[in-house]
């Protein structure tokens, strides 16, 4: 996981540039989500009253 430290009470957390990843806070929690594993797609987020509510992905297999 890419998230190196959090502090709750600061409401702070730290993360690592070495991984690509997409990051989603809700409620005060970090939520890593992986990027697809062909390497090739989308990542959707659905927003529900102001809050993410889920991550829709879709991925893409190129064809050589």
């Amino acid at each position: 996981m890419a998230v190196i430290s959090e502090n709750i009470v600061e409401m702070k957390a730290e993360i690592s540039l070495n991984e690509n990843m997409v990051y989603i806070v809700k409620n005060g929690q970090i939520h890593p989500i992986k990027p697809p594993v062909s390497g090739h797609g989308k990542q959707i987020a659905v927003w529900i009253n102001g809050k993410v509510d889920r991550v829709v992905s879709e991925f893409t297999e190129k064809i050589k």
